[in-house]
Order: structure tokens, then C-alpha cells, then sequence
């Protein structure tokens, strides 16, 4: 059984499984900085080296140097046959077949078959080279485009962390040609659920890989946008202010990306947050420092957060810029450290309690019910409360400064986390 010649109209990972087929054994491409491009499913028993490879989407580093200090990525490099590669006890590395993916004297990557050089038929190594050179094209493509999108990202970064200089007319002139005003700027940000039980973002997560959905979704609703990677994060600019000034329109259509995000991805916490809207280029810095405002605070404050517009965030946004400047005394208040000193001492959930309750104006049903309590045990906690506190939750003031020192505690957390 030869590759087939619809081959070329396949995926990588479609023409990796249909070479495992071929060959009867599990193969693996890395590319020549020893990442994983794409495996076939196993079939058979497979050594550590391989799983470890595909956990972490890279071989693992004590294989590297076992291989490089046998000489082994040297006779590849030389080579353009299938090679035999004897196994390796100390790093549990069973006999493998590897055959080098090159563009000429350019090394791309290589191919890795799980079986013995014996075991493998004449036809095989013909269909290993034929492989070898189909991969080898889809990875020039992928070099083609990864550096195109690379430049993509550096125009990005440069539009949004640094401001025009003011002296520059020129600089100006080619943003306002090059980035049609209005626009916002958005962040569209994925983990999972779990996150502190997950070590690692499953490979759906990277914005690499969710970067092209999203562009696709744009285009297919004809919104102009400038998208790519700043920071390891997802970053649209969002030009027309016609269609999309109208905030009700612009969360539905941002609830749309957000929901395409999550069909895929059911145990996901996606948050988009957006910018307010700008009219000229060089405050385009300024509305991304307003989407990373706006990520933090959607992040801190919601467990399922909706689309987070800066504009309706209101005393929030004081938050970051507080935290920035080390102003948060500003929002201390002598309620929320006595009720914090007297949690940790008693392993108590004051401070939560009382935060949950003004989040549900003052209900005590609702709140009850938020806290899986019964009433009675809240209105203990209540009366505690004040008992510790002195405070009087029927003053409104008192509520709004008491509720903002809540919020800023919570705030807090979440900002170091994403610092």
C-alpha cells in the first residue's frame, strides 16, 4: 500500500494518520526546534518519550541531548533516508525509524516512526521519503505564513504600545491611511474553568489556536479588523463606528464571537474585553490599556463573564489605575480589615458573606441561596457582622464604601494573578 495521491489535499495530521495506517506503527512530526507538529494515534504500546511528547507539545529535553550527544541529529542532517535509530534504556526510548523533513540543505523537521528499521518494508521507505517531501512543503507554507503572521503581530504590538511621536507627521499621516478611525480594540482571552487543577491550557486554549477562528468569524461578518498576538494574547483592532458604536449591537455581535469561541470548548471561561470607542490613531494605546483594564476587571468580577465594555464599567475602572499607582488605600475600609483579621483567626468567610450579600441588594433570600445557606445561618452571619464591625447596612454610603473595599480585595487577587 502506497501514500495516495489525494495526499496532497490532506492535512497534516490527516496525512500523519494515513502514513501510521500505511506502516502499521504510531508516527510522530517535530519540527527542527523539537515541537510537535502532529501525531497519529497510537495502536500500539508506545514508549514514555512519545506520550511525554505529545502532553507537553515538545520532545523532552532529556531526549534532545541523549540524541544530539549520540550524534544523532547530526547523521540526519546529512541524510535523506529513513534512518535507524537504536534504542536508549536510561531515557526509555524504544528503536524508532526516523526519516529527515528537508528543503534542500535546510533541515524543517523530521518524521518519527515507532518500529524497528526491520520491521519496516521496502515500500515503506519509499512512502516514508514520499511523505517526507509532502511535509516538507506544508512546513515552508506554514514558515510562509507563521513569518507573515509574525510581522502581523509586530505591526500590532508597535500600533498599541507605543504612542506616535508628536513631532512626526509622517507617522501619523501612514496611521490614519493604514488604520481607518474609528475603532476599539479588543481582547479575547480563553482558559479553562478549572483552572487551578489544570496545569496546563489543553492545546485549544493558545491563542495561536484561537487566533485563526477568530479572524474567520470577522470575516464572515464582514467586520474590518486587524488581528494577531500581543503579549501571548489575542488582540483585535475593530475599525467602523457606524455599525458598532451602538453598545447594544456591539455586545451582541461580540456575544456571537464569544459563543462561537465556546461551542468547541464547553469547560472554557472565554472573556472578551473591549475598549470605548476612538477617533484617531495614535489614542489606540490609550484603548488597548482600556481592554487590559477591562480583562482584568471581567476576570476578577465574573465567574462566566459576559462581553466587558470599559465604558460600563463605571468606578471599577479606578481599580487598575489605582493598583498601578499604589493608591489602593484610597478604597481601604476599617470594616473589611476587621472582618479579614477576625476570617483568619476563626476560619470564618465573613468578609465573602457580607460581599455577596450587597452583590445581591441586600436579598437575604438571594443571597442565602448564592451562599448555599440557609437564611438563618445568613442572618447570624449579618448579625456577626456588625456585631465586629459596627456597621450600619441601612446607611447607603456606607453600603457603596463598605462594597468597594470588598471589591477591591477581590480585584487584587486577580490582578496579581495576571501579573
Amino acid at each position: 500500500m502506497s501514500f495516495p495521491a489525494s495526499a496532497e489535499d490532506m492535512s497534516l495530521h490527516e496525512m500523519v494518520e494515513q502514513l501510521s495506517i500505511i506502516i502499521g506503527a504510531p508516527v510522530t512530526v517535530e519540527s527542527n526546534k523539537f515541537e510537535l507538529i502532529a501525531y497519529s494515534s497510537h495502536g500500539r504500546t508506545v514508549d514514555p518519550p512519545r506520550l511525554l511528547t505529545i502532553l507537553t507539545r515538545r520532545v523532552p529535553r532529556d531526549v534532545i541531548q541523549k540524541l544530539k550527544q549520540a550524534g544523532i541529529y547530526d547523521e540526519l542532517a546529512r541524510s535523506e533516508e529513513p534512518m535507524s535509530i537504536p534504542s536508549f534504556e536510561d531515557i526509555e526510548l524504544s528503536p524508532r525509524v526516523a526519516t529527515p523533513v528537508r528543503a534542500g540543505d535546510e533541515i524543517l523537521g523530521y518524521i518519527w516512526v515507532y518500529t524497528s528499521f526491520d520491521e519496516l518494508e521496502t515500500g515503506h521507505l519509499h512512502t516514508l521519503s514520499r511523505a517526507a517531501e509532502l511535509i516538507a512543503s506544508r512546513l515552508k507554507m506554514k514558515q510562509s505564513t507563521r513569518r507573515e503572521q509574525e510581522i502581523v503581530d509586530e505591526v500590532i504590538a508597535e500600533i498599541l504600545t507605543s504612542e506616535p511621536e508628536e513631532d512626526n507627521g509622517l507617522r501619523e499621516a501612514d496611521f490614519q491611511f493604514t488604520l481607518p478611525m474609528p475603532a476599539r480594540v479588543a481582547l479575547i482571552d480563553l482558559s479553562p474553568k478549572d483552572a487551578e487543577t489544570t496545569e496546563m491550557p489543553p492545546a485549544e486554549y493558545e491563542p495561536a489556536t484561537v487566533l485563526p477562528v477568530i479572524r474567520s468569524w470577522f470575516n464572515e461578518i464582514n467586520w474590518p479588523n486587524l488581528s494577531g498576538l500581543v503579549h501571548n494574547r489575542v488582540v483585535s483592532i475593530c475599525y467602523g463606528g457606524d455599525a458598532h458604536a451602538n453598545r447594544r449591537e456591539l455586545k451582541q455581535s461580540l456575544t456571537a464571537l464569544r459563543n462561537t469561541l465556546s461551542v468547541d470548548r464547553k469547560d472554557c471561561r472565554a472573556v472578551v474585553a473591549v475598549s470605548s470607542l476612538v477617533t484617531e490613531a495614535k489614542k489606540l494605546p490609550q484603548a488597548y490599556t482600556e481592554a487590559r483594564h477591562s480583562l482584568v476587571l471581567g476576570r476578577a468580577f465574573w465567574n462566566d463573564p459576559p462581553v466587558v465594555l470599559y465604558e460600563e464599567l463605571g468606578v471599577l475602572r479606578l481599580f487598575p489605575i489605582a493598583f498601578d499607582q499604589d493608591l489602593t488605600p484610597m478604597f481601604n475600609h476599617p470594616a473589611t480589615s476587621q472582618l479579614g483579621k477576625y476570617d483568619q483567626e476563626h476560619e470564618t468567610d465573613l468578609v465573602y458573606t457580607l460581599e455577596t450579600y450587597l452583590d445581591c441588594n441586600m436579598n437575604q433570600q438571594k443571597a442565602a441561596e448564592k451562599l448555599n445557606v440557609h437564611r438563618n445561618t445568613l442572618r447570624y452571619r449579618l448579625a456577626r457582622i456588625q456585631e465586629i464591625t459596627g456597621l450600619d447596612l441601612e446607611d447607603p454610603y456606607q453600603q457603596l464604601a463598605v462594597h468597594l473595599a470588598c471589591k477591591a480585595l477581590k480585584f487584587q487577587k486577580s490582578y496579581r494573578d495576571m501579573h
